[in-house]
Order: structure tokens, then sequence, then C-alpha cells
């Protein structure tokens, strides 16, 4: 998971700061961004924030720009090695792309090209499309349209190609990506939020299977695959920014739903809390809604430390996650002493968090800490761009609702049900795949099988176990 951001127009390359920095809850290890200069396209890169980096006073025709969330390649890499953006040469230009997603058939594909040490599937992808661009004799719709019909996945992607800007979407959508403009120039962007900006408006959300190039002749887009929607359910629960719309269905909007859903299971219960309490930031809409629901107070017993600005679950590693939690929340003691709390917290991934939680509600004096989760139990591997590529981090996976309940160290335990997430969305092209198994691309299922099979492991990025095997 990652923002991307591309921005066509003759615009100062400080300008694709701020949409960048309205992505940092998108990622945050690395940011790089490429542009198009006298010299060809330049590519800088830092490691956190945008902020982090250093910007030239410079205009140019064409930027794009990524934060950095690791789905592939190592934890323990150098972050502005492995890093968007990455640029291939090809017989008719350059190319260089940002990537919104994870590929998942990259090492069944990766004699296409002839670069073998790649650091990402990012990397990978660019030199496939440079590959493929000579392939097509610089055809650009029938290169995509290739790359589209040819890789496994998740992918929102923008793209400099010479001097045009291409933008395009995995025929599944499964990540998002939008269009905006102003009178100057146009913008892509992962998120909605990119584009609250002076003067620039949002056009519309980028279709699945769709590719759109952006030049100096105007904007052509079209449909080169075969559409079929599965929007990421868990964009809704806990990646997107609440202020965001994503097929129509705001995410604020959204959370609230959850949070009412899951109060008529609360009610089913008996649980009658003294107050309802949300884990900051995600969760704080579903628990408004569960408190109006339940008829009781809404009460900010955990204080979020607004110096402590990164998200927990997109740490790169555990040993930080479990740190993190203490730093990050604060017990407001006064409110939870002798109190009945009910916390919500948005999913339960590894149940490291949630542990964590109970013990500080507990440690400041909470008489019983009910918790609950806004998304249903989390069960299988993501290979989509989000970072559960496993089952054994899973704690849904290998243990019961009770068990869970007694691992946390909660007095109840009360999931979202699948019915009430779905009711929540209404959406009727969803990948719900990490709650029910079920992938809607041709690899997803066939990793599965491998995996059942023992043949490899279930995380997408171990695939090249089986290759090395079979040369």
């Amino acid at each position: 998971m990652c923002g991307v951001v591309g921005i066509f127009g003759h615009v100062d390359l400080r300008q694709i700061q701020l949409p960048l920095q309205l992505l940092t809850h998108r990622g945050q290890d690395a940011t790089g961004i490429a542009w198009l200069s006298n010299d060809g396209i330049k590519v800088q890169k830092c490691t956190g924030s945008i902020g982090n980096m250093q910007i030239e006073n410079q205009y140019t025709d064409v930027c794009i720009g990524s934060t950095r969330y690791p789905t592939s390649g190592s934890a323990d890499d150098d972050m502005e090695k492995v890093s968007q953006p990455f640029v291939a040469q090809s017989r008719y230009g350059q190319i260089c792309l940002t990537h919104n997603g994870n590929i998942t058939n990259v090492y069944k594909i990766t004699d296409m090209v002839n670069k073998k040490d790649f650091v990402t599937d990012t990397e990978f992808i660019t030199y496939l499309i440079a590959r493929m661009l000579d392939d097509n004799n610089g055809d650009i719709q029938s290169t995509i349209r290739q790359f589209m019909n040819t890789v496994d996945g998740s992918y929102s992607i923008t793209c400099i190609l010479n001097d045009k800007l291409l933008v395009f979407r995995d025929p599944n959508g499964l990540r998002p990506l939008f269009l905006g403009g102003s009178q100057s120039h146009f913008m892509a962007s992962s998120e909605p939020i990119s584009m609250h900006l002076p003067d620039m408006e949002f056009v519309r959300e980028v279709e699945p299977g769709e590719l759109v190039i952006i030049s100096k002749d105007g904007v052509e887009a079209d449909i080169l695959v075969e559409k079929k929607h599965a929007h990421c359910m868990f964009e809704f629960v806990y990646f997107a920014h609440p202020s965001s719309t994503f097929a129509g269905k705001n995410v604020y909007e959204a959370r609230m739903k959850l949070g009412g859903n899951l109060a008529k299971e609360i009610i089913k219960k008996g649980i009658v809390p003294d107050f309802v309490a949300a884990v900051p930031e995600t969760s704080r809409p579903a628990a408004i809604k569960m408190a109006e629901v339940l008829g009781v107070p809404y009460i900010e017993a955990l204080i979020r430390n607004r110096y402590a600005d990164s998200r927990t679950f997109i740490m790169k590693d555990q040993k930080t996650r479990h740190t993190y939690t203490y730093i990050k929340y604060t017990a407001n003691e006064h409110m939870i002493k002798g109190k009945s709390v009910l916390i919500v917290d948005d999913s339960i991934v590894r149940g490291i968090t949630a542990q964590r939680i109970v013990d500080i509600l507990r440690k400041h004096g909470a008489k019983e800490v009910h918790f609950a989760s806004t998304c249903p139990p989390l069960i299988s591997p993501c290979y989509y761009g989000i970072d559960f590529a496993t089952r054994g981090e899973l704690i849904a996976n290998e243990k019961t609702i009770d068990d869970i309940r007694k691992s946390i160290n909660a007095d109840s335990l009360t999931y979202q049900t699948m019915e009430g997430l779905r009711d929540a969305l209404q959406l009727k092209g969803l990948c719900t795949a990490c709650l029910t198994g079920e992938y809607p691309t041709p690899f997803g299922q066939e990793l599965v099988k491998l995996a059942e099979s023992n043949i490899v492991s279930d995380d997408a990025r171990h695939y090249q176990q089986i290759v090395n095997r079979h040369k």
C-alpha cells in the first residue's frame, strides 16, 4: 500500500509536496518524486515523509511522486534504494512510474525481462512495461493492454513516458485512483484528499482497467480490459482518509455505519458499558455512532500523542509496533477508573495493539474492558498490498474468538459480521479475500492452492521459492 500522485502541466516542482503530504497516512517509510527536466527524467528520494525532502525551485511539465508503505522488499532494505519511482529505458524513451498495490505473479513472469535483481515489484513492472513498449513498437494502448492481461495483482499507477503522463488501474480496481484538475494542470492521486487544494477540482475516479493519457494534445481515456469492481474493504475500514469518497461511498459515513451495525451485536450480547471509547483515530466515527445507538456517552479514554504521527499498523516490524503503542496512547485515568469501558478499534490483525490497549486501560483502573472490532475476523493473507501477507500473522486464523478474547485479556470481544460490513459499505464489487479466503484474481487463487499443498509459503513474496526449485 502506498500513495501515488501525478501532475501534468507547467508547474513549480514544489507543487507536488502538499499532495504527497496529504497522503502520508498511506505510507511513511520513504518518499520519492520524479520529474521531466531538460536532461531527461530526474529522481529524488528520501526516508520518511516528503517534509524531509529539499525540493529545488524549478519548473516541469510532468512529475510523479509516491509515499512508501512496504509490502514488497525487506523491512531491512535501504529505504531510498527500494522506494519509488523507478526508471527504465525503452527504444521509445524513458519510463518512470509509481505504483500503489502489489503484483502477485512477479516471479512467474520474471523471464519476460532481462534484469533479474529486482528489489521490489514496482521496479520489475517498470522494466516490464519498457520491454512491452518495445515489443509493441511504441504503441501505448497495446502496451498497457498487454500489461493488464499479463500481470496479476493490484496496481494504480502514475507513469512518465517522455513528455506524457500515463495513469492506469488494474481491471479489478483493487486500489483507488482519482483524477482532478485546475486551469493550469491535471492531477492523478490515490485519494481525493490530495485535491483539496486551492483552484484544484475533483473530476472523477479512474475506472478499473482504464488507461488515461495526458499530454499537450489533451486527455485520452480508454478502458482497455473488461472491468470487474473489487474494491478493497480495508480501504474503508482503516486505510483511507475519512474525507475520501470511493465509488460514491464516503469513508467517514461508511465507518459510522460500521459502528451502528456493530452496536447491534453489542446489544444482542446484553453488554451495557458506562461509555464507548475509540482507539484513535480511525475508529472514532464508528465509536461515536455506537455510543449513540447504545445510548451511552462517548468518551476519549485514550488520548493520542499528537507528536507521534505514525500509524502503528504500517510500521515496518512487530517490535516497533509493540513499543510504539505505549508512546502513541495515553490513558485518561480520571474518566476510566472504576468504569466499564467499551473500546472500539477498526480491526484486529496480529492482536498486539489490542492486547496493549486493554493492558493500558486495566492499569489505569478500568473495572471492565469490552473490546469491539469494526472489521470481521481477518483469517487470510492479503496479496494485494496490505501488509498481512501470511496466515501466521493473523490471530483470527489460528484462534477462536474466545481464545482471542483471552489472549488480549478483555472481558468480551465482539467482531463485526460480514452482513454488517456489506450493509455498511453498500458496494456490489468488494474484495473481502482476507475475511473469506476467496481471491478475485487467478494467481491469488493459485497461491492459496500452493499454500494448502505446502508447496510454497502463503506469502506472495515467497513465490520465488518455487521458481528457484524448478530452475
